[in-house]
């Protein structure tokens, strides 16, 4: 895991992140993740609330069935119904 992140603002967003936050954090499937971690954007949408990742639309225990590798890419699959 990244030891560090570095969340640029975008001018008229706030973050509403606090100290003790659970946040998803997009690292690299393979390969070793980048010491600092830089995120341009708004970030409040990684913050985990109530086991719920939003950026997603998922919760954090379905997040492996979520997420599907494909030719193109790592993809978000739809989730019909939770298991």
């Amino acid at each position: 895991m990244p030891r560090s992140f570095l969340a640029r603002d975008v001018p008229g967003t706030r973050h509403d992140g606090e100290v003790g936050d659970t946040l998803a954090l997009p690292v690299p499937a393979t390969g070793s993740p980048p010491r600092q971690l830089r995120l341009q954007g708004y970030i409040t949408p990684l913050i985990v609330h109530g086991g719920f990742v939003r950026a997603l639309g998922v919760r954090l225990n379905s997040l492996k069935s979520a997420l599907k590798e494909t030719a193109e890419g790592t993809r978000l699959r739809r989730i019909l119904q939770e298991e």
